[in-house]
């Protein structure tokens, strides 16, 4: 990927596995699903981020440990 990407709602990629078993959401797939967007908005809000912000950067991937 680029230096600027991100992964958002609809979106499919091989990160999004990693995410979705660092956060707990099922099914672990790569797909990008409406209960990972509610899961990462909710780690945002719990770790004093925009929780409007649902998208995965690099920023975010780093803040999770992966």
């Amino acid at each position: 990927m680029s230096q600027f990407w991100y992964l958002g709602p609809g979106d499919q990629h091989p990160v999004i596995v990693q995410v979705k078993t660092k956060l707990g959401v099922f099914p672990i797939d790569d797909e990008f699903t409406d209960e990972l967007a509610a899961r990462i908005r909710g780690w945002r809000k719990l770790h004093g981020e925009d929780p409007d912000d649902i998208f995965i950067d690099a920023a975010t991937l780093q803040a999770l440990g992966l």
